[in-house]
């Protein structure tokens, strides 16, 4: 009777460290899926609101600027909301809200900042969410990288003063000082005369920095600098 007894017992101890177990697997495998969704939900909600920015920016008054094999479009609503920047390998997108970086898009996911500049959320290509203790040096890095771009592709004095110029400096004017801005410098010396296309576009041979020598195609709509190319000779 002892020796059935206590194979019954073990019997049962066995059956339900059997039962706690399986129980355990269940709610890891529920732990997993809700943390999986919850990536997804995230993804989702992010790439819909940045989806919608794009299309709202896309209405706005933009500025092309082409350096090399470097393509930058700017959406701009008195301040820059989209920048599509091509560094002639990849493609980053970087979303401004009132002045100040709110999301970036690049080849390595999804990423949310909020009004202080901090990173509050990051989604990697395969939507899950990232650590975020992970990302102090990318998140420091695409904010020096957002504001060095929009600086130099925000409206400057010259776009905000033009009223104040005459009709026939304005496309010499706005040319010039979009390059100062762009290309950061104070200086622009031109090695050959003007081509004055129209009154809207100028072509002109130029040197910056010393010794780089560019030829400059730039191009003027309702008084703004609408697409500007510095290519390097």
């Amino acid at each position: 009777m002892k020796i059935r007894l206590a194979n019954v017992i073990q019997g049962t101890f066995l059956a339900s460290t059997l039962f706690l177990t399986a129980c355990s697997q269940l709610n890891s495998g529920a732990e997993v899926s809700s943390a999986k969704v919850a990536s997804k939900v995230a993804d989702n909600e992010l790439a819909r609101s940045l989806s919608q920015l794009e299309q709202q920016a896309s209405q706005s008054p933009s500025f092309e600027y082409q350096y090399n094999t470097e393509k930058y479009v700017t959406y701009l609503d008195n301040q820059p909301v989209l920048i599509n920047a091509y560094n002639g390998k990849e493609e980053t997108k970087l979303f401004y809200r009132n002045g100040k970086l709110f999301a970036v898009q690049d080849v390595t996911g999804l990423y949310e900042f909020n009004s202080t500049g901090q990173l509050i959320r990051a989604v990697d290509l395969k939507g899950n969410l990232v650590d975020l203790t992970t990302l102090d040096e990318k998140a420091q890095s695409l904010q020096s990288y957002a504001n060095n771009l929009s600086k130099r592709f925000a409206y400057n004095k010259a776009d905000r003063n033009i009223a104040r110029v005459a009709k026939e400096q304005r496309l010499n004017y706005l040319c010039i000082d979009k390059i100062k801005q762009v290309a950061q410098t104070n200086r622009v010396f031109r090695s050959s005369d003007n081509k004055a296309k129209s009154a809207d576009r100028l072509l002109a041979e130029l040197r910056l920095n010393g010794n780089q020598y560019y030829t400059m195609d730039c191009q003027l709509s309702q008084d703004r600098v609408a697409k500007l190319s510095l290519i390097s000779r």
